[in-house]
Parts: structure tokens; sequence; C-alpha cells
């Protein structure tokens, strides 16, 4: 199994990821850290238990549709594996999970969904058929009238427009990456720790309600200028910061500069404090002699 994973800002800088809990958020990183190359979870209920997560976070997910519940294996399968990685065919190993994979197919856009059932299959092929011949009736049911317009209306897209349509989606996501809460602390988390695992997400999230995103962004550089790449002195430094009761940059600055005063001033004191030392003894020795 590959040893890392990635994810994609389409799916984790959405509107609709961001409004889920942070706690919920954190247990879909989990998940993603600690599934299979196939992106299915063999434990995800033992993962939470170890996480400490609440149900109704694993039930987010499911609601959302995040992820994907085998109801015979109860193994969770991540939705969107397939577009947050890429792994190569000589790293890549098969999940073991093969007979729960079959029940599920790949759309158009790279995420799993689950097989039609046999009545919608076969209305599939009645579509079909009607579109290479035109004259064909179309369908007389009209339970089902609505699902073959719409059948008839996507089958008529073309692969550039499809290509049009992700273009487009891609485009609407990078506009509103500006207008999401927190983005430019995942920006920046992402920018300084490319490889960031779950331990850092959910760090970060420990203090999105504690502290302003610009602490927790000079926070992360602070880690980045020493060189730890540990989400532990990361958290120290946050920590510092509420016992210093440090509201903005503004806040830090201002103490950087007293804290530099200081050392002027004891640099000052020091250097008159030799020099009067040194006429002391000067005046000492001109007494003696």
């Amino acid at each position: 199994m590959s040893e890392k994973r990635m994810f994609s800002k389409n799916i984790v800088l959405s509107d609709v990821f961001l409004s889920l809990p942070p706690s919920t958020q954190a247990l879909y990183y989990l998940f993603g850290m600690n599934c299979d190359d196939d992106g299915v979870v063999p434990n995800p209920i033992a993962l939470m238990k170890m996480g400490k997560y609440k149900k109704s976070d694993y039930q987010n997910l499911l609601d959302k549709r995040y992820v994907l519940e085998d109801k015979d294996s109860k193994v969770a399968i991540i939705k969107h594996h397939k577009i947050n990685n890429y792994i190569p065919k000589d790293r890549y190993k098969p999940s073991t999970y093969q007979e729960e994979l079959e029940k599920l197919t790949i759309n158009e856009y790279g995420a799993y969904t689950e097989k039609q059932t046999k009545k919608s299959s076969k209305l599939k092929k009645v579509v079909s058929k009607s579109c290479i011949q035109p004259k064909v009736k179309p369908v007389s049911s009209s339970d089902n009238s609505a699902y073959t317009q719409s059948s008839i209306d996507k089958s008529r897209l073309d692969k550039s427009k499809v290509d049009v349509i992700k273009h487009n989606q891609v485009e609407n996501n990078k506009k509103d990456m500006q207008q999401q809460p927190h983005a430019h602390v995942y920006s920046a988390l992402e920018k300084a720790f490319p490889e960031a695992g779950s331990m850092w997400l959910v760090a970060i999230d420990k203090y999105l309600d504690r502290l302003s995103d610009e602490l927790i962004i000079n926070a992360i550089q602070e880690t980045v200028s020493s060189g730890i790449n540990n989400p532990k002195y990361f958290k120290a430094i946050c920590e510092r910061y509420i016992l210093n009761g440090y509201k903005t940059l503004k806040d830090i600055k201002n103490q950087n500069v007293k804290q530099a005063k200081k050392v002027l001033d004891r640099e000052e004191y020091n250097k008159k404090f030799i020099e009067m030392v040194k006429k002391q003894n000067e005046k000492k020795l001109m007494n003696s002699s």
C-alpha cells in the first residue's frame, strides 16, 4: 500500500466540506490517510474510537456522501479517492475488498458511485438505442419519463462539453477559495508542508476557534523557520500566543519591539557598568602608586 496520500482542493475546500464540523473534517482526513490504494477503509469504527470521534462525525460523512459504506461488511469507501490520489501502477496494490468494490462503479468525474439496478440498466439500454436511432419512439412508461429525458440529455454531452464543465467547476472553486473560512490557513499549511498528514490537520483545527487565521499562519511559518516538521512544535507556539494574550500580528510585533528594547537597555547597562568598574580600578591603581 502506498505510504503517501493526497487530498484534492476541489473536495476539501468546497463549501459543503468546510461547512462540516472540524471533527468531521478531521475524521475524513484520518480515513484518507488509512485507506488502501482503492480507497477502502477496512476499520472505520476502530479508527473512530482511536481518535475519540463521535458517531455523528461518521454519519455526517455518510449523509454528505464523502464516504460510502458497504452494508454487508461495514467497510467504508472514500467516494473521491480516485480524484484525491493518483497511484502509479508499479506502486498500486489492489484492495482485498474486491466484492465490495464490485458493487460500485466510477462515474465520469472519477468518483465512486453505486451501480444501477437491473431495472435502470435495462432502461439505459433503451435510451442508448434511441440516441443511435432518433426516430424510435420514447419509452412509454410515465414513471421513467423524467429519468429517460435526463439520460438522453446526458448522453448527448460529448467529451469536449464534459471537459468544459470540469474546467468551469475548477475555475469556480478557485474563485471561491478566497471566500472560504480558513482557506488561507490550509493553503499556508500545504505550501509549508506539502505532505502534511492528519495529525497536522487535527492540530490546526484545535486552534481555529481560539486564534485568528493570521496568527495560525504565523505559527506555521515559525515552525517552518525552526526547521521542525512537527505539529507538537506548532501547538506549543499557539499555546504561547494564547498565554501572552496575542490577538493579532501587531501584538506579536509590539512584544518583539519591547523585548528588543530590553536587550538594548541591558546591553547599555552592562556597557556602563563595565566602564564604571574600569574607572574604579584605574583610580585604585593611581592611589596605590
